[in-house]
């Protein structure tokens, strides 16, 4: 695959693994980067072989800093709405993606880099990085979802605790306070992703795809709405391909073959 000026992107069988490579800027997220970041989501969606993502930084200092605050100080208005806009509309992109996304945080995630993690599925940490959404000790706010997601994975208190001191968390208090799915020693963040990654890509594609929609639902309906959900996209998996190779290959004690139909 295509590996941009700011984004490398890597395919590994099923598993694309994209890395910010900005690290002499602490991987700093600038308008470019976003456009690249948008650029691969929409080539990735294109390969129905993909069946999970994985999104890192490069070095082992910062996975992501934000917002790229030197670019950040000479933007005009138009182009500063410019930049939120396409922020908003990648991290959209990553939270409805057909696959799941794991950020593997082998760094710091602050900031803006707090946001994009937020933004995927599932976070895996090492254990020398701190993460949290710092904005207030400069004077602006979380201008990429975090004030709105941040407080559906952590509750209300936590979450304005976070964002109304700017202090960012341990791995330890991330996981303690479900921020973050594992914590990993430091340098095996990318390995443990990759596992859980093969792992979800070895599953039904289509199950798996209806299964983030419906998980993703959940916190936005009420039960009764998300359980009639749930029922059509139950029809959805009872007609499909997939459904009768899964069944069939447990019966016959062989490996599936998933087309995602």
């Amino acid at each position: 695959m295509k590996t941009n000026h700011h984004l490398r992107v890597e395919k590994k069988d099923s598993i694309c693994v994209l890395t910010i490579d900005r690290e002499q800027q602490r991987n700093s997220m600038n308008i470019e980067l976003l456009e690249e970041f948008e650029a691969a989501f929409k080539q990735i969606e294109a390969d129905k072989q993909i069946r999970a993502v994985i999104i890192q930084g490069s070095g082992s200092k910062v996975f992501a800093a934000g917002a790229d605050l030197k670019e950040a100080a000479k933007l005009t208005l138009e182009k500063r709405k410019v930049q939120i806009e396409l922020g908003h509309a990648v991290f959209n992109m990553i939270e409805h993606f057909r696959a799941p996304v794991i950020a593997a945080i082998n760094g710091h995630a602050l900031g803006g880099g707090c946001e994009l993690a937020l933004a995927c599925d599932i976070r895996i940490i090492e254990e020398h990085a701190k993460i949290g959404l710092v904005e207030v000790g400069i004077g602006t706010i979380a201008g990429w979802g975090g004030t709105q997601r941040l407080a559906k994975i952590v509750g209300l208190g936590i979450a304005k605790e976070m964002i109304f001191s700017g202090i960012p968390l341990t791995s330890t208090a991330a996981k303690e306070y479900g921020l973050v799915n594992r914590v990993m020693p430091s340098g095996q963040g990318l390995e443990a992703a990759t596992n859980l990654a093969e792992k979800i890509a070895s599953n039904g594609p289509l199950a798996v795809t209806l299964s983030k929609t419906l998980v993703n639902q959940s916190s936005l309906n009420d039960l009764k709405r998300g359980i009639e959900l749930e029922k059509k996209c139950s029809d959805i998996i009872f007609a499909s391909h997939d459904r009768t190779e899964g069944i069939h290959s447990f019966l016959e004690k062989r490996k599936p073959t998933f087309i995602g139909e």
